[in-house]
């Protein structure tokens, strides 16, 4: 009241300055980023703002954590048990404008959270909008390591290997995981093989001319597979099939990664053979390339695998050549080749058998011939040929179907002949068969055979005469069409004047024998019987006395008798000679000639022989020789005789 005015401070108490704070502060969630996927979380850095920041204008940082599962986390009683939102305090840290929390968070692996962080200012701003990414930023917490499979290659052998495929998955299947990748390598098994692959090493990805199997396990081994459905089913690149060396083993290893980065804990193997070794199969019945019926009414064979694995299946095809028909179970049908399975059930190995018993008899046709072909499947269904069987190989088989009887026949000697020595050294005949495998097979495979003496039941063995009707066999399997078959007969076993019974049997190569042994005009004759005539035949001049004179008017004819074996029926000719003695021989006109000529003298039956005796050509006074010469018929010629 007296007027007196304090002097102007700038200090308390009587000076004093505020601010004026209308803005809220607002913050940022530095850790963890939004659409994170972590496998730990020790601390969550937030990162506050104000407009008053540079007096330190921020009181607090709060933050709240949702799981997916419902509630909100509570720092002191480490919980997720609040209903509502609820709001921790976090550490500060001025000297960087960072709050951070960093213990005892209860995380669960594959659930979502949603972390909100607010600041309070001083002036008592709070800030209340949750901006995503910003104060807001959701992460899913993920300790579990994801599970992968192998597909393919899924073993234990594999015919080709094109592509590596599988499956994989994280857990646990809460729908919030989600996997970043799966990457594979490729181990060789089997022991080296050349330079580029070794024992127990691993593919160098990128290698394929060729592929190179010789690095450690190092993680350089492992490549990236392609996602399908994000790595729920993945894939590799293509592999050509002569990437897998044939009866080689490989392991095919997989393992998962987790947008966490968590690696599969078990690794995915599955180890596989490379088979593309093509099974074989084997036509055992028919085993002639002729026959008669099928044996034991089975066509049957084998089957083996050349790699390691089982012949699985098998099947026939049947072909008549004549009318180039392939069998349908029933007919000769089918205009193209037509496997049929073998006889079921089919029992599978290495090797196996296998039987075919629709092909009958009664659907073959005497002289045709047929084609059989049969093709293996091993267990991992690589085909016999790559699909044409054994088709062009030696292990099909090709055969003549023949029920017509073949037949031989006998030559020499010729039937009811006298034979002298030496002619019966070669017994020769035909022998033909209606079917026949080419065109210069004569497919008479034996030919039986017997020469039985007359006189006896004995039959030549080839080296003795023995008793019951035995046969010599004469091979004729490779007898050309048309040729003749002979057999050398030892003649010191023959007796001079016996005869003998001879027969041939013909068996062709199908079994038939001949059963007809008579005389065929459109074949020949089978069995002959023959006389075996070694001695000579004698003659005698009986109209001359020797050594008596005779005049034109009683001289008489040249006339005698010829025997053998005392008949004159075995005498083919008889001849006579006559010379002036001491001069030269007749020679039909005149007695010029210096050799002695024969001329034939008629037969009047019996033993009976004559000839007009040359009387106008006789010389008075002179003297003449006449001589009988007889030849039986089985060649023999009588010797010329002086007396």
């Amino acid at each position: 009241k007296a007027g007196n005015v304090e002097a102007a401070k700038g200090s308390s108490p009587n000076y004093l300055q505020f601010y004026f704070d209308i803005s809220t502060p607002t913050t940022q969630i530095n850790r963890p980023s939004d659409g994170q996927y972590l496998s730990s979380l020790a601390t969550i850095t937030v990162l506050a703002s104000d407009n008053l920041l540079s007096v330190n204008s921020v009181q607090k940082v709060e933050y709240s954590i949702y799981v997916d599962t419902g509630g909100y986390y509570r720092s002191g009683s480490r919980d997720f048990n609040a209903a509502t939102q609820y709001f921790n305090p976090t550490l500060s840290t001025m000297t960087d404008l960072s709050f951070n929390y960093s213990t005892g968070v209860p995380w669960v692996t594959g659930r979502k959270y949603i972390i909100a962080s607010r600041a309070l200012d001083k002036a008592g701003n709070l800030q209340d909008i949750f901006n995503a990414p910003v104060s807001s930023v959701s992460f899913v917490y993920d300790i579990t390591p994801p599970d992968v499979g192998v597909l393919e290659p899924n073993g234990p052998r594999e015919v080709n290997v094109p592509i590596l495929s599988g499956t994989a998955v994280d857990l646990p299947a809460s729908g919030n995981q989600l996997l970043d990748g799966v990457q594979v390598r490729i181990r060789q098994d089997s022991p080296d093989i050349d330079l580029n692959n070794k024992f127990n090493k691993y593919w160098v990805p990128g290698t394929f001319s060729p592929p190179q199997f010789n690095i450690n396990p190092t993680g350089a081994e492992w490549f990236e597979s392609a996602s399908g459905s994000n790595f729920l089913n993945w894939s590799s690149g293509t592999f050509a099939q002569t990437f897998f060396i044939d009866n080689t083993s490989y392991s095919v290893i997989a393992r998962a990664r987790d947008k966490a980065g968590n690696y599969s804990a078990v690794y995915a193997t599955n180890s596989f053979i490379a088979d593309r070794s093509l099974p074989s199969s084997f036509v055992s019945i028919p085993s002639s390339s002729v026959i008669a019926g099928i044996p034991g009414a089975a066509l049957s064979g084998t089957a083996s695998d050349s790699g390691l694995g089982t012949v699985q299946f098998s099947s026939i095809a049947i072909k008549n050549l004549n009318t180039g028909l392939w069998y349908d179970n029933a007919n000769f049908s089918q205009v193209s080749i037509n496997w049929l399975p073998v006889e079921q059930p089919f029992t599978p190995g290495n090797p196996a058998s296998w039987t075919y018993t629709l092909l009958t008899n009664a659907k073959l046709r005497s002289g045709t011939s047929y084609f059989i072909a049969t093709k293996a499947i091993d267990d991992v269904l690589n085909e016999e040929g790559s699909g044409a069987g054994n088709q062009g190989t030696v292990r099909s088989s090709t055969f003549s179907y023949d029920t017509d009887v073949p037949t031989a026949t006998v030559q020499n000697p010729l039937n009811l002949t006298f034979k002298p020595q030496g002619s019966v050294i070669a017994i020769y005949g035909t022998a033909a068969d209606w079917v026949r495998s080419g065109a210069l097979a004569n497919n008479v495979q034996q030919i039986d055979l017997y020469v039985q003496q007359s006189t006896s039941s004995l039959f030549f063995n080839g080296g003795a005469w023995i008793a019951g009707q035995t046969a010599v066999s004469i091979s004729t399997a490779g007898l050309p069409f048309g040729a003749t078959w002979g057999y050398a007969l030892d003649e010191s076993f023959l007796n001079h004047n016996a005869t003998y019974y001879l027969f041939v049997k013909a068996r062709d190569l199908a079994g038939n024998v001949q059963t007809y042994f008579g005389i065929d005009p459109a074949v020949g004759q089978s069995s002959i019987t023959f006389n075996y005539d070694v001695g000579q035949p004698t003659s005698a001049i009986t109209s001359i006395t020797d050594s008596s004179f005779y005049r034109m008017q009683n001289i008489p004819a040249i006339s005698g008798t010829a025997e053998d074996e005392t008949e004159g029926g075995r005498v083919a000719v008889s001849s006579y000679s006559i010379k002036e003695v001491g001069g030269q021989w007749w020679n039909a006109s005149s007695f010029t000639s210096a050799s002695e000529l024969y001329y034939p003298l008629a037969f009047n039956g019996g033993k009976n022989w004559s000839a007009p005796m040359i009387s106008t050509n006789l010389v008075d006074g002179r003297t003449y020789g006449v001589r009988f010469r007889a030849t039986d018929k089985a060649g023999n010629v009588e010797a010329a005789k002086g007396s």
